[in-house]
């Protein structure tokens, strides 16, 4: 049974909040600066992150605070669910969400306002009493983190007169890429100085999936049949920090590869690719030659146990050009010709083929030197990448997030990925790449950086 607790809810209604004890009503009550909450999926931290924040608003009259999520979208999806399902007895009365303004008011004159962590622009210029940054790990949030942490300037005090202490928080389940929290909250230094931080500033609250007896009773096993691996089970249930050893694509990073076609932009060429499934998904995806070099990402299509004619519209419903198959897919082939699809074979399905054409493109060049830099690197921020994918493409921006070369033994890595790991659209996008990319004969070799660092 959950334990009930009243946790200092707004003076005007007494809400009898039901917390999960552990981890998660421990966050909510931390006076610490910066609080982690770190958790499995379904461990509770969206419902704490919400409480956190509605308790400071309905407590200090004229406190401003910032909720974010990723997108907008999930805010009203899973933000504002989570906020309703406690305090939505006193919505109308204490307080109200205004949609259009993307704010909580308070009829004490506290304010949250909540924004997309993807566009950090959208979270500076604000004079705040705290922050909350749900699912914080989900793309790269760290350049919001830092804007949210310069406005934490507002000053207010309790009954007694005394300052109220800012705070600014994150929950999230950790991704192997997502760096800047590990550092931040695990080893307690600086992401992009290494100088060291207190360490009591910044606990972690860990929560396990398994502790949520609000869940689902199938809910912990559906996960478990559906993870890739065990280390993603322990990533994605326990919310442990990994190591994904043979990271294939470190380079890759949303920020600097993600963008929507260029308005200016010239279409030379243009393509699609397909990797045909059963159980398994069927990806087909869309690129683009530009006339100025670069290879823009345009279009996706990603279903499991896909019908014959769900992929025919899928790529019927596209401007026509080449179409490029798995070379051993004759069958597939022969199909697609037949509804007057312009279907042919790739030039290969060699693994190192197509690894070495993602790499080259992925790839932070300085196009005036031709330096090729890693993510984070002195100087990397005026290097470009000779691709480009769409946010319309989010199955491939995943495989290429997660993709990581299998072990052998030791340090030596095999030509296969780990076991477990969707790679669908990455093939379609190469087949794409061998028909786009002028240096498909003679692929420059790349320098790979394994593991994280």
């Amino acid at each position: 049974m959950a334990r009930r607790a009243v946790l200092e809810a707004p003076e005007q209604t007494q809400i009898p909040l039901e917390v999960l004890p552990g981890a998660q009503e421990e966050f909510v009550r931390s006076g610490a600066k910066f609080p982690a909450m770190i958790g499995g999926r379904g461990s509770g931290k969206t419902m704490a992150s919400g409480i956190k924040a509605m308790i400071l608003a309905g407590n200090y009259p004229g406190a401003q605070g910032v909720l974010t999520c990723k997108t907008f979208e999930q805010v009203r999806t899973r933000l504002m669910p989570a906020i309703r399902k406690k305090f939505g007895i006193a919505e109308g009365k204490t307080w109200e969400w205004r949609r259009a303004d993307h704010e909580i008011r308070f009829q004490n004159g506290s304010v949250i306002y909540l924004r997309p962590a993807n566009d950090p622009g959208r979270c500076r210029g604000f004079s705040l009493l705290f922050f909350g940054m749900d699912e914080a790990a989900d793309g790269d949030q760290e350049p919001s983190f830092f804007h949210l942490q310069a406005c934490l300037r507002q000053e207010i005090k309790d009954t007694e007169g005394k300052l109220v202490p800012a705070q600014g928080w994150v929950t999230t389940t950790p991704h192997w890429r997502a760096t800047w929290i590990r550092k931040r909250w695990r080893e307690h230094v600086n992401p992009q100085t290494l100088g060291k931080l207190p360490g009591a500033d910044y606990p972690i609250f860990l929560a396990h999936t398994e502790s949520n007896f609000f869940n689902p009773e199938t809910y912990i096993e559906d996960l478990r049949l559906s993870a890739a691996s065990e280390r993603i089970i322990a990533q994605e249930l326990r919310g442990e920090f990994i190591d994904l050893e043979g990271v294939a694509f470190p380079a890759f990073s949303e920020r600097s590869h993600v963008r929507s076609l260029p308005q200016s932009a010239k279409i030379v060429k243009r393509v699609i690719g397909v990797d045909f499934g059963g159980t398994v998904p069927t990806a087909v995806v869309e690129f683009a030659l530009l006339d100025n070099g670069e290879i823009q990402g345009t279009y996706e299509f990603y279903q499991r146990r896909c019908a014959e004619k769900q992929l025919v519209e899928a790529i019927a419903d596209r401007p026509r050009c080449k179409v490029l198959c798995d070379p051993s897919g004759k069958e597939l082939i022969d199909m697609l010709r037949r509804y007057g699809i312009n279907a042919h074979k790739a030039r290969s399905n060699n693994f190192g083929l197509r690894f070495r054409l993602w790499a080259s493109r992925l790839n932070l060049m300085n196009r005036g030197t031709g330096k090729v830099y890693q993510q984070g690197e002195p100087g990397a921020q005026y290097a470009q990448p000779g691709i480009y994918l769409s946010s319309n493409q989010p199955n491939l921006i995943s495989e290429l997030q997660n993709l990581a070369f299998a072990s052998a033994r030791g340090d030596v890595l095999k030509d296969s990925w780990e076991q477990g790991l969707d790679d669908h659209a990455y093939d379609a996008g190469a087949y794409c790449l061998m028909e786009l990319d002028p240096a498909i004969i003679k692929v420059a070799p790349v320098t790979v950086a394994w593991g994280i660092r």
